[in-house]
């Protein structure tokens, strides 16, 4: 199962249904997301971090400004690998046994 943010927004709303999504479709094996506002890729990680929507071993990728700063993990999420490209990086993170 796939998700795709785009400027965070469907997390929070994601999240507030979480017990009827993972009963009905599953946790997500891929989670990518694009976000232009500042800050926003952080709290996205720190919310998919948390465990429950995010199926172990799945992958989170997000790209930000290169700039920006991430932490090496949020929650069960740990950071695998780091490109960038131009201005802007992608970040590639793992859920690991918390998810």
């Amino acid at each position: 199962l796939v998700a795709v943010i785009i400027d965070g927004q469907p997390v929070p709303a994601v999240l507030r249904v979480r017990p009827r999504l993972v009963e009905r479709l599953g946790r997500f094996e891929l989670v990518a997301g694009v976000g232009q506002e500042r800050d926003v890729a952080a709290r996205a990680l720190a919310l998919l971090g948390e465990g429950g929507i995010v199926a172990k071993g799945a992958i989170v990728a997000t790209e930000v400004y290169k700039k920006e700063e991430l932490a090496p993990a949020y929650g069960g999420l740990t950071r695998i690998d780091s490109r960038t490209y131009g201005d802007n990086t992608l970040h590639f993170y793992e859920m690991g046994a918390k998810g």
